[in-house]
């Protein structure tokens, strides 16, 4: 017959003063209750799922890596832990079998199941869980911050290398200085080739057209990077291209 579960999960701060000192207690005590058995709760609550052998030790506040079935199961019979952890296991393994818990079980429902059972487990690694979700929404919300200051700083790159290159050519010596007329016959050629010999799509917000359209020209012996090719792309889409009919 499975033992009843203990009403804490560090079941031997029960044995009274007399217990204590019995060879039982000692046996249980050397065996499984040893500093480095006991489990780092922040470390477990960043893993996402348990399986059910983590949930059972972690539930006695245990290192899976340390105690688990396998060092458990040989001591059955002579162990009052042994019988505790064998017994939680079968009760997760049931309700897995039941699909009252997933194979892969998230914290959380965890818990619950747990507190639906008068099942206890440490506190503190419902802390750390709940601790560890806070910390997961504020890394996303800095994250999504990051990014859109990301996608500003990129634009603002853009414009000011196109700035810079207008005024490099403003500035530059040229034996002859290119009218408007033979630069908008440029920048429809460039928007003609790209489009039809490059498959590039002038009303998308990111092509790899550009960076395809670079490497060739290297490959050629010239340099052109690829942001200078993408601010002409889209200069020629916004001078020379007609507009789409849904954007007249």
């Amino acid at each position: 017959m499975a033992p009843e579960l203990p009403t804490r999960f560090n079941y031997w701060e029960f044995f009274d003063d007399e217990q204590a000192g019995t060879e039982e207690a000692h046996y249980e005590v050397d065996l499984w209750h040893s500093p480095e058995q006991n489990a780092d709760d922040k470390h477990w609550a960043r893993s996402p799922f348990w399986s059910a052998d983590e949930a059972v030790a972690l539930a006695f506040g245990k290192d899976p890596n340390q105690v688990n079935w396998a060092s458990v199961e040989d001591h059955l019979g002579s162990s009052r832990f042994a019988g505790y952890y064998s017994a939680l296991r079968d009760q997760i393994l049931q309700a897995q079998a039941d699909r009252d818990l997933p194979q892969n079980i998230r914290p959380r429902e965890f818990f619950a199941w747990a507190n639906d059972r008068n099942i206890d487990f440490p506190i503190q690694l419902e802390q750390a869980v709940l601790a560890n979700e806070v910390d997961i929404v504020d890394l996303q919300r800095r994250y999504e911050r990051l990014d859109e200051r990301n996608s500003d700083l990129l634009k603002e790159n853009q414009d000011l290398r196109y700035q810079l290159e207008c005024q490099r050519t403003a500035t530059a010596p040229a034996p002859k200085e290119v009218s408007t007329k033979e630069r908008a016959s440029l920048l429809k050629m460039v928007i003609a080739m790209a489009t039809d010999g490059y498959g590039y799509d002038p009303y998308a917000n990111k092509s790899p057209i550009p960076r395809q359209i670079a490497q060739i020209i290297q490959d050629k012996g010239m340099r052109l990077d690829e942001d200078t090719v993408r601010v002409y792309l889209r200069k020629a889409v916004a001078d020379e291209l007609p507009a789409r009919e849904n954007d007249r």
